[in-house]
């Protein structure tokens, strides 16, 4: 045994003993403070708060909608941005991969272009933009808890432990989980303490920089929810302020409102090279042109209607959101918000709507338990200390909460939302936080009050839930329950259990524990515990796709195409992708090319007209839209180049198996393959008759294109139209065949006659086929077979993804469809409703194929086109058909001759733009015309775009007006003769707005080193009087 325990006595130290005896040199040696600790341990947190979504998608975030749509595109576009501008120097302005082009302050800076948290995204590389955005979330979380423990510490001295469990509090509250999906609201969470924090500098201290610093990074982060938030924060400031009044003299209360007014006024005037180029750029946003509250108010009013003017006011039952929906349950939605956990972060935790699960009124006010528990504690207390402000203070923020006002006014009037709630959750945790703080000093039965509290509040939830469940009868308004799994069970019930257990649990421990020195501790593990839990349940509850955007692998793919194209061709054009379908919209921004389809909040509006005409948008409220319905006119217009398609999606292998040497892809008649720049994945298909900046015409039309209806074939007329003659509004045209002879005005709007649709029982036959639910999953190579292997049928909408129609001529061994004929296909394509075309020749082989299927979802035009190279003697079509449209007439068919179409295209090629040379905010070009023509770009409207002229002859300058043609494209009149051009992008506004944000930052600097300058010489002062 001696020996033995001689052995163990010598046997080297633990790796773990090891790495802690490490540890304490270093902190012992460096000496960190505290709050580095506390940092990290937020990050911990914040691991845990997002660890099963890190787990399930290789370290990165992929929430539904709009963080997967929006914002992880988003995060690649702004590394293309920096890294563009280090690499060239220059800041692009006018983003021509947003859709058709857009003010990229106006657009970008709402998704957190100038956020300082980029340079996290920035530093990584590329390929991994997924996941630095979820280090940069994580970093965001644990800043905002810093921050807000510091507002704490400083604001309310209150101790450490206690502001550091208030910061974890704040940090993970249910507001931001709520808002997980919309990343840059992030940004908000961490900047609102240090603006708090500054309004107590400035009633405490008298310094306005803080209050300043706060201001001018929540509007360079995101411009559109600083407004509510420093709406909410004058609240804020004003309601602290006047409980101080009675501490300070008048003279010094007039000065801290004047500092007050500086403090804002300098935030705001520093970040105004971001804010007035913005805000501005935004002030024509669909949205603000539908509901007009504060209109609406005025017109109450106005007309002595008073009952209507307070409904209005005070009343969710009359008060619309944005879709017009009028919910009177709305009044009810708080207590549900504030007695039960985030679960999604769409609409409430416990109910959804009905269909579209979409609630811009509904959000989370959870704040955890601990603070639920001791709020009422917390009031008692204020009324013992006799506080009566605290009352007038909770009174006005449940009006503000339970009513529709509030929600209305921090978004200046426009729409209603529920974003600015964050301030009652930050109020609340720092009331509570100055209670905790005086624990264990206050009366101990006040903790089993606060358990009562939070126990009749949480039943009164559970009861709410219940009684709320299958109201609101109106069309996508109806509430049902959130807990019910697949076999139809509702665990509603069990969920309330077990929050009620919980609460018990923590109530106990707490009670046990009251007085001991480490109450803060179990704080700190309970709302860390229920932090972590919650956002996983969010996780869980909201949803989360690693399919979306396809693949950040298969991405990665095909960027390697577009970097070999954008290599070889340097000059302005747009590219059509199969990747970017409804599941990857913004694809173009994760892969750095110009394309058309967008999802994008704040896109260019200028082009709307355009928009609508071409069937690219559904209506004038949406903000997203996509092109993929392949019209050969259109890819003129916007000057899309290049096809890129996947040869998986057009079945390119089973083809050349079934069909050697077959394979015809669906393109544009223009469009020659291009082998050098494919790959074994993806084919790519040029046009080389394509011209490099727009086009001239000799006639012009001031009245609007017919009105837009997706279902109709006008979206590719439209198109057909606007490559014969330009359209401007009703003003413009007048002045323009005003002042320039040689452009006619037409007298009537054109049409065109060339499109023609074919008619069934006489063009072409139809038969249906069940295939008893095998339809959408066929053999590919089996499909030519069907005719011969199942009889016709007519629709079962039971049945509705089981049918496949085969079109025929009506002449027996006629083509359908003759070679060089451009074919088009009315079919409502949206939704759930899905068509893969199948192409058959002679031989009743497929050597076609073109998928309209899943990735088509809520397409907004109906029309697809398809570009016959080869006699095609059959067409197949699988399809999904809702039960509205189980008719003969489903599918509609239109023709036109290849060419009518070559006709029209070389007439607008006849007077080309030439010499055009691009680079980003700028064109040079020329044109050499016998007569003055009228000129539309492909470039979309801004009035930033400015056009300088010159004739070459005479080296004279040319005066230059833009107009906006074609529903919104850069245009002008061309001068007759020899003439050379410069288009150049200039953001309006910024000269001047960067220009008071670089005298106010240089003013703020010098106020706060003069103000140092003077505490040095007054301390200098105080001790040579000791000295002497």
């Amino acid at each position: 045994m001696e020996v033995v325990f001689e052995k163990d006595k010598k046997r080297s130290d633990s790796l773990g003993k090891k790495i802690r005896d490490l540890f304490g040199k270093t902190k012992k040696n460096i000496k960190l403070p505290d709050n580095f600790y506390y940092f990290l341990f937020l990050l911990v947190v914040s691991v845990g708060f997002y660890m099963m979504m890190l787990v399930d998608n290789n370290f990165s975030l992929a929430y539904g909608g709009d963080y997967s749509a929006q914002y992880i595109p988003m995060g690649y576009h702004v590394w293309d941005y920096y890294h563009d501008w280090i690499q060239t120097g220059h800041f692009t302005l006018f983003d021509t991969e947003l859709y058709l082009g857009a003010n990229s302050f106006g657009s970008n800076a709402y998704y957190g272009l100038f956020s300082p948290f980029n340079i996290i995204i920035v530093l990584f590389p590329r390929t991994v933009v997924p996941q630095s955005m979820a280090i940069s979330s994580m970093i965001k979380l644990a800043c905002a808890g810093l921050f807000f423990s510091l507002y704490m510490s400083k604001a309310f001295k209150v101790k450490d432990n206690i502001a550091r469990v208030c910061g974890v509090a704040y940090a993970f509250a249910g507001w931001g989980a709520f808002y997980l999906w919309y990343n840059n609201y992030q940004d908000i969470l961490v900047f609102f303490p240090l603006v708090l924090l500054g309004i107590e500098k400035v009633l405490q201290e008298e310094k306005p920089w803080l209050l300043s610093v706060g201001v001018f990074f929540l509007t360079i982060c995101n411009y559109v929810l600083m407004v509510p938030y420093v709406i909410c924060a004058f609240f804020y400031a004003m309601f602290r302020f006047f409980q101080r009044v009675p501490l300070n003299e008048a003279k010094t209360n007039f000065k801290i409102l004047g500092l007050g007014v500086l403090g804002f006024a300098g935030g705001l005037l520093m970040s105004l090279f971001v804010f007035a180029p913005a805000f501005l750029a935004t002030l024509s946003s669909p949205k603000l042109d539908s509901y007009s509250y504060i209109g609406t108010l005025k017109e109450y009013l106005l007309e002595g209607q008073h009952d209507e003017f307070l409904k209005l006011l005070f009343s969710w039952g009359s008060a619309p959101d944005q879709h017009r929906r009028v919910f009177p349950t709305r009044a009810l939605y708080p207590i549900l918000e504030f007695f039960f956990p985030a679960t999604t972060c769409r609409s409430l935790p416990t109910l959804e709507l009905n269909g579209w699960d979409f609630d811009d009124i509904a959000v989370s006010l959870w704040c955890y338990v601990p603070f639920i528990m001791f709020l009422v504690p917390a009031l008692i207390q204020s009324g013992k200390e006799k506080k009566w402000s605290i009352y007038v203070g909770l009174g006005l923020l449940l009006i503000s909460l339970f009513t529709p006002v509030m929600y209305y006014l921090t978004m200046g009037f426009t729409n209603s939302y529920a974003r600015w709630t964050l301030f009652i959750v930050t109020s609340l945790i720092a009331y509570v936080g100055i209670y905790l703080d005086k624990i264990p000093h206050v009366a101990k039965w006040h903790i089993h009050v606060g358990f009562a509290f939070a126990i009749v509040g949480i039943v009164t939830s559970w009861i709410l839930t219940y009684v709320l469940a299958n109201t609101n009868p109106e069309r996508d308004g109806q509430l049902i329950f959130r807990f019910i799994d697949d076999h139809g069970f509702n665990f509603t019930s069990v969920a309330f259990i077990i929050e009620l257990v919980y609460v018990t649990i923590v109530y106990l421990v707490l009670l046990f524990l009251y007085n001991k020195k480490f109450f803060h501790v179990l704080l700190m593990l309970f709302v860390s515990l229920e932090a972590i839990c919650m956002g996983n349940f969010v996780t869980i509850g909201h949803g989360y796709d690693t399919n979306y955007n396809n693949g950040y692998a298969h991405n990665e793919r095909f960027r390697s195409v577009v970097t070999k194209i954008q290599k070889k061709d340097k000059s302005f054009y747009r590219m059509y992708a199969s990747i970017n379908d409804a599941y990857s919209v913004n694809n173009s921004f994760i892969n750095g090319y110009n394309s058309v389809s967008f999802f994008h909040s704040l896109y260019n509006f200028e082009i709307d007209d355009f928009s609508l005409w071409t069937g690219i948008r559904s209506d004038s409220k949406s903000v997203a839209g996509n092109y993929r319905g392949k019209y050969q006119d259109l890819d003129n217009l916007l000057g899309v180049k290049y096809y890129i398609t996947s040869k998986r999606k057009n079945r390119y292998q089973d083809i050349e198996d079934n069909n050697p040497q077959g394979f015809i892809d669906n393109v544009p008649f223009d469009f020659v393959e291009n082998k050098q720049l494919e790959t074994s994945e993806f084919f790519v298909y040029e046009n080389p008759t394509l011209s490099k900046f727009g086009y001239s015409y000799d006639t012009i039309c001031n009245e609007g294109i017919k009105k837009y209806n997706r279902g109709e074939v006008e979206v590719v007329k439209n198109s057909a139209i606007l490559s014969s003659t330009a359209f401007v509004s009703p003003e413009d045209g007048l002045e323009i065949a005003r002042n320039h002879s040689d452009i006619t005005l037409a007298d009537e709007r054109p049409v065109n006659t060339s499109i023609k649709q074919m008619t069934l029982d006489t063009d072409y036959l139809q038969f249906f086929y069940n295939l008893e639910g095998t339809a959408s999953h066929f053999p590919f190579k089996n499909i030519p077979n069907i005719p011969s292997n199942f009889e016709t049928t007519s629709f079962d909408y039971d049945h509705a993804m089981d049918y496949f129609v085969f079109l025929k001529s009506k002449h027996l061994n006629e083509p359908l469809l003759k070679a060089n004929t451009a074919f088009y296909v009315r079919a409502p394509f949206s939704g759930s409703q899905k068509y893969n075309f199948h192409f058959l020749d002679e031989n009743n082989k497929i050597f076609m194929f073109d998928s309209h299927d899943d990735d088509t979802t809520d397409n907004v035009s109906y029309m697809r086109g398809f570009y016959i190279r080869k006699d095609v003697y059959t067409l197949a079509i699988c399809g999904k058909y809702y039960a509205s449209y189980l008719t003969n007439d489903t599918l509609r068919l239109y023709q036109e001759d290849l060419s009518d179409y070559e006709t029209r295209r070389n007439a607008l090629n006849a007077d080309p733009i030439e010499n055009v040379k691009y680079s980003p905010d700028k064109f040079t070009f020329e044109t050499h015309y016998n007569k003055e023509k009228f000129v539309v770009s492909r470039t979309a409207f801004d009035i930033g775009w400015k056009i300088k002229a010159k004739d070459m002859n005479t080296d004279k300058n040319i005066k230059i007006d833009t107009y906006k043609g074609n529903g919104g494209f850069v245009s002008f009149v061309a001068p007759e003769g020899d003439i050379s051009y410069t288009m150049v992008y200039e953001t309006p506004y910024l000269k001047i707005s960067s220009l008071i944000s670089h005298l106010s930052i240089t003013a703020f600097f010098l106020s706060l080193c003069g103000y140092y300058v003077y505490l040095e010489k007054k301390r200098i002062h105080y001790l040579d009087s000791l000295h002497r």
